[in-house]
């Protein structure tokens, strides 16, 4: 059985019964539809950051001014939930986008939780990874650098992003990651000059969203670099 989907505070609820444009002509509140909509858009790529049992909850809202989704509050039903998978889920969700609307926030939480049942002991590959960390593996090295190649247009996403704050915002931003033997990254990092703390980050958690090829042999340590500069410079 899913679990309860939308919990939105009473004053937003009040709000979209009562009113539901502006005098320029936009919605002062998107309906709880819309909302529920693009969360559940965006919610298979949350599903993908959970193991067997997780189940995370968050607290946030829509910005009226950009339509985007950010969280505020992550709150977990397991204790052996990581941060990781918080963060993993929370930056998942935060893909979720409804047209620009003219209050300042509509605030919405959400629930995403692993389709299999909660069970004991090590999660499925846990002890596999943690064996190969020290192990030089062997992976498919086209797959991943396609993988990386298709993940571009969500890193320039992430640059755009920051190009808002600072138009003349350019430089190198390197990657480095390490995939374990069930397909995951197990550690990651981003270096940069000053100002790319936050796309070095938002790089990163994009990437661990992906499904990787499978080491083979032990874990295998990746760089890879990406190069800004705003467009028509």
């Amino acid at each position: 059985m899913r679990p309860p989907r939308r919990v939105l505070l009473p004053w937003l609820l009040s709000a979209c019964a009562t009113a539901s444009s502006s005098p320029q002509g936009r919605a002062v509140v998107p309906p709880a539809a819309t909302l529920d909509a693009a969360l559940e858009h965006a919610e298979p790529r949350a599903r993908r950051c959970l193991g067997a049992g997780d189940r995370v909850s968050v607290e946030g809202f829509f910005d009226g001014r950009s339509g985007q989704y950010l969280v505020e509050r992550v709150a977990t039903a397991s204790p052996s939930t990581s941060v990781r998978v918080q963060q993993c889920v929370s930056l998942a969700l935060e893909r979720a986008r409804v047209q620009p609307f003219d209050d300042v926030r509509a605030d919405a939480r959400w629930e995403v939780s692993s389709p299999a049942p909660p069970t004991t002991g090590a999660r499925p590959g846990a002890s596999a990874a943690g064996a190969g960390d020290e192990v030089v593996g062997e992976v498919d090295a086209r797959a991943v650098l396609a993988l990386l190649r298709a993940e571009e247009p969500e890193a320039s996403r992430c640059y755009e992003d920051a190009l808002r704050g600072d138009p003349r915002l350019r430089g190198r931003v390197e990657v480095r990651f390490t995939l374990s033997v069930d397909g995951r990254i197990t550690a990651a990092v981003a270096s940069g000059p000053p100002g790319f703390r936050a796309v070095g980050h938002c790089i990163v958690g994009h990437l661990r969203l992906l499904q990787w090829p499978a080491a083979r042999g032990g874990s295998v340590d990746f760089v890879f670099p990406y190069r800004f500069a705003p467009a028509g410079s």
